[in-house]
């Protein structure tokens, strides 16, 4: 049985414990800016978000296999996750899917995630090509009282699919975008995610997007 609740966060008691130069979640913007800033010598973070496109689609020029080799030379061994954001034309890309996938092959202590707004996903020939990619774990960015008719029909239908075939990947997760929305409006996200059968219900503020350091 699917499981639904919220996260709680992490307690400053286990953070004071952590190295200095330690961070939980960190950022590389499309111009390639960390943040916070990469250390050279920095134990992996618990996970890296990418955002590996701009608004045009166009891919990051660190995007590249000399960056890739580095972060596995210094992090392929550390138990972590590697996101990719929700941002146009990354999710199935023809130069980032290949990439992940041999992350797959190469580091598997990493889990690999994607956010998606849904935007890519469009009849059964794309839900194929996801199902068959890299991914671990695909998260849905939904806003509360946003219009999410045809967002809620695609994860519905990764699911299905997923299911039809007997595979265990992705976990498909409900990111409820607002965290100030008020109980209500939670209970009902919550209620159509159960009725689309994600996996998990989390709300996006408490799975890392701002940065926590040290």
């Amino acid at each position: 049985m699917n499981a639904y609740a919220w996260r709680a966060g992490r307690s400053h008691s286990r953070q004071s414990r952590r190295p200095p130069d330690y961070c939980e979640v960190a950022t590389v913007a499309f111009d390639g800016v960390w943040d916070p800033p990469e250390a050279p010598t920095a134990d992996a973070p618990e996970r890296v978000w990418l955002t590996a496109t701009n608004s045009r689609g166009e891919l990051a020029a660190w995007f590249t296999s000399a960056w890739w080799y580095e972060r596995l030379r210094r992090w392929g061994r550390s138990a972590m996750t590697v996101g990719l954001a929700a941002s146009p034309g990354a999710l199935l890309h023809p130069r980032v899917v290949p990439v992940f996938l041999q992350l797959r092959e190469r580091a598997d202590r990493w889990r690999l995630a994607a956010r998606t707004d849904g935007a890519p996903i469009r009849g059964m020939p794309s839900i194929d090509r996801l199902l068959r990619g890299p991914w671990d774990e695909l998260a849905f960015v939904v806003a509360v009282g946003g219009c999410r008719e045809r967002l809620l029909r695609a994860m519905c239908d990764v699911v299905e699919l997923r299911d039809r075939r007997g595979l265990d990947r992705p976990e498909v997760v409900w990111l409820c975008r607002d965290d100030a929305a008020d109980e209500a409006g939670r209970l009902e996200a919550q209620r159509l995610a159960r009725q689309v059968r994600a996996d998990r219900f989390e709300v996006l503020s408490d799975v890392g997007e701002r940065t926590r350091c040290g």
